[in-house]
């Protein structure tokens, strides 16, 4: 990694709700190179020169900030809709228990409807 992407990390560690954005590029045979538009400070350049830990410590910072702030995201989202799902849950089961039943008695009443017919005509062909 570079030290302008190095300072970036470090500057975006140390300002609270900075976001870095970076791309790479797709043909790196075809592409130019980008013209860049980051310089990096005085002040962070001296302290990467001063701590070899600083980019390590930064990267750290960052995805810690980044899966706390997700992760509270992702837990919030699971929870507001467990209720919902929970109770969507209940209403389909029950809606598939009773759409069992009904369709169990009209199988059983065509059945007996049937048996009725058939043991009427079975009588009627005996008698004659």
């Amino acid at each position: 990694m570079g030290l302008s992407m190095n300072s970036a990390i470090v500057d975006t560690a140390k300002v609270e709700g900075s976001k870095l954005y970076a791309t790479t590029y797709t043909e790196p045979g075809i592409q130019s190179a980008a013209t860049p538009t980051y310089t990096p400070s005085k002040e962070v350049l001296q302290l990467i020169a001063e701590d070899p830990n600083a980019v390590e410590k930064a990267k750290n910072d960052l995805a810690n900030r980044y899966s706390q702030s997700i992760r509270g995201s992702i837990d919030s989202a699971i929870q507001n809709n467990a209720e919902q799902a929970e109770s969507n849950l209940k209403t389909n089961v029950q809606e598939s228990i009773t759409k069992t039943q009904e369709e169990r008695k009209k199988y059983l009443d065509a059945l007996s409807s049937s048996s009725s017919t058939n043991s009427t005509t079975n009588t009627t062909t005996t008698t004659n």
